[in-house]
């Protein structure tokens, strides 16, 4: 019998990047090598920068699994955490502030990220995923995605 893994939809269209589509993702990923990672995007036209998106997670939560992300002003060579974000980190995972939890009876999530701190720059934003050695669950799901 065929099980269902994720949302049962895309929040907008009919695309989205997860951990893994339609299966649970793996153990002992690191936030370095599981990575999802914009173009660079030009904030000098916007006074405010922010991003949206939409979330849908379901992690082990705890210091176990979790998503955050990061942001670089120099082409991607270094990532520092995007701090200011709504709603905020409630876990810490290997170090790192992350979103993580059974949180999937909350569909796609707002989530906002103020980026006012990198106004007139070019940047790259950086998605990562952590999970420990064990206890594997379907991960996270973004849709959405828009900077202004």
């Amino acid at each position: 019998v065929p099980t269902t893994v994720g949302p049962p939809i895309a929040y907008l269209g009919t695309q989205c990047i997860a951990t893994q589509l339609a299966a649970n993702y793996s153990n002992a990923q690191t936030f370095a090598a599981t990575t999802a990672t914009s173009p660079d995007i030009d904030l000098s036209a916007s006074p405010i920068p922010s991003l949206t998106f939409r979330m849908w997670i379901d992690t082990e939560g705890s210091t176990f699994d979790g998503v955050n992300l990061k942001i670089s002003t120099d082409g991607g060579m270094s990532f520092a955490i995007v701090d200011l974000v709504t709603p905020p980190y409630p876990l810490v995972v290997a170090g790192e502030p992350a979103w993580g939890g059974q949180q999937s009876g909350l569909i796609w999530q707002l989530i906002k990220a103020d980026l006012s701190a990198y106004a007139g720059q070019v940047v790259r934003l950086q998605f990562g995923f952590r999970s420990d050695s064990s206890g594997t669950f379907p991960g996270v799901y973004i849709d959405d995605f828009f900077v202004q």
